[in-house]
């Protein structure tokens, strides 16, 4: 029987809907899922970014402080405390949120999220410049910042947005270690600019571009990571004395101990002329009594300090009661300072050496009469692997470390720190030393890879004159980088 038209119509429309619906429900799905992967790829994306300038600014905050630690070499840290104006906020509201962990960073979480790191000038205009790595003042005069308030920039071409750069930079600042026991007792009032114990804290802020997020009220448009080190300027070899002897034994390296009586060693009114310092006190040797007895009668005068004649002390249990000093009675520690310092001197030389006007590495110059980070100033740190010979005037300032034999004929006039570690030898019988400063013989032999004190030998003659300078002496210490003590990540946890 055939089928009405009417019905053929109704079936065929029926059919078309169902159709219909079926295809928006295939696209409304398509469509979600087309979302979830938009949503998908962006959210990756932004962790790909995130972790990516998280590790940028880990390096960045690294750099930073390796760049301080190299920075460090040479200044004071009450210098670096201060700023480069020399002057700080004295209210009792300053100095007590300087005391906090919070200060130890140059500025909070929030600003540095927020810097224009291309252009940053503006968020840190109002920043104090307490703490910025700097030479000092002088006189009045601010002194140079060595890493600036607006930190150091590390740009480069972005590979995902030809034509754009990934930025990145390092924010540095020193603060003391306010509160703990050593500075205490050191600094009992506490003073967050005054360093008493030889301890601060050198704080790095990590800051590179990543994509901004604004999460309600809060913006990012920064990774930031900081990182925290420790450091201690030691203080091992600030002198007492300008001659400091250190050995199993006091031998002569010429003819005598000492030769002639125009020789000139001056401790001053509080200090000794000669300091010695036994690593064995249970044996029979006593290097203090063995410098005494070759003083001949007409040469003790030549000898003098704190009132005694001959001016000799021994200053080991001295030494045994600070931590810093304390070291000297250590000969690891000796043998490896004097092996590594060729590492952060300005000039390091293997083998024997002979220096003649015509022919010397730069000794540096240091005035003694001017501040020690006078723009004037430029003493070198020297390191010398081997015996030094002189023939002729020389001069020099700074640091000089000798693991040989120092000797020769003519004149070496030098201001600062003399440490001769290892063969522990000096002639000054024919060649006359002006030094201001301090000079240090350590002894100590390596055998077996075992190092242990040997005997020192000395001959002190001619027209040769130490004085003790104690500036002089800490000017060389602080050529001497810092030792890093720790290193820590800091969060918003770790950091009350």
């Amino acid at each position: 029987m055939p089928v009405p038209f009417c019905v053929l119509v109704r079936r065929r429309g029926s059919q078309r809907g169902f159709a219909s619906l079926i295809a928006l429900a295939a696209l409304s799905i398509f469509g979600l899922l087309a979302l979830y992967m938009a949503l998908g790829a962006a959210t990756e994306l932004r962790l790909a970014d995130n972790f990516e300038a998280h590790t940028q600014a880990t390096y960045a905050a690294l750099a930073g402080l390796n760049h301080a630690r190299v920075a460090l070499r040479g200044v004071d840290p009450d210098d670096l405390l201060e700023g480069p104006d020399g002057t700080h906020d004295a209210s009792p509201a300053y100095l007590a949120r300087a005391r906090t962990f919070g200060f130890r960073s140059l500025m909070d979480w929030t600003a540095a999220r927020l810097l224009d790191l291309a252009d940053p000038s503006v968020d840190v205009r109002d920043l104090p410049d307490d703490g910025l790595v700097n030479t000092g003042s002088v006189g009045g005069t601010p002194g140079k910042v060595l890493i600036p308030v607006t930190g150091v920039l590390y740009a480069g071409m972005n590979p995902y947005d030809p034509g754009t750069q990934l930025l990145a930079r390092y924010f540095v600042k020193v603060t003391d270690n306010s509160g703990e026991a050593s500075e205490l007792a050191a600094d009992p009032a506490d003073d967050p600019f005054l360093d008493g114990d030889g301890t601060f804290i050198v704080r790095s802020i990590g800051v590179s571009q990543t994509i901004r997020e604004n999460t309600g009220n809060t913006i990012r448009a920064n990774s930031v990571v900081v990182y925290e080190g420790r450091y201690r300027q030691r203080r091992t070899f600030d002198l007492d004395a300008p001659l400091v002897l250190q050995g199993t034994a006091v031998l002569p390296a010429s003819t005598a101990l000492f030769a002639g009586n125009t020789f000139a060693i001056a401790g001053g009114p509080t200090n000794p002329g000669i300091a010695t310092v036994d690593p064995d006190t249970t044996d029979a040797s006593i290097p203090g009594d063995q410098v005494i007895s070759a003083l001949a009668p007409d040469q003790r005068g030549s000898v003098q300090g704190l009132g005694l004649s001959p001016s000799v002390m021994d200053v080991t249990a001295s030494l045994r009661a600070e931590t810093d000093k304390g070291l000297v009675l250590d000969p690891v520690y000796l043998d490896g300072f004097a092996r590594t310092a060729p590492q952060f001197a300005d000039t390091a030389l293997a083998g024997n050496q002979s220096w003649s006007p015509a022919a010397v590495p730069d000794l540096g110059s240091y005035d003694w009469a001017k501040p020690y980070n006078d723009p004037a100033q430029n003493p070198k740190v020297v390191a010398v692997d081997g015996d030094v010979a002189i023939d002729g005037s020389l001069s020099g300032g700074g640091l000089l470390v000798i693991r040989g034999k120092l000797s020769g004929r003519g004149a070496l006039s030098y201001t600062g720190l003399i440490l001769l570690i290892g063969a522990g030898e000096v002639d000054l019988q024919q060649l006359n030393l002006g030094l201001r400063g301090g000079m240090y013989l350590g002894g100590v032999s390596v055998a077996g890879g075992i190092a242990s004190f040997s005997p020192v030998k000395i001959t002190v003659g001619g027209g040769s004159t130490l004085t003790l300078d104690r500036q002089a002496i800490r000017m060389g210490v602080r050529l001497i980088p810092p030792s890093q003590l720790g290193i820590r990540e800091v969060n918003g946890v770790m950091d009350p």
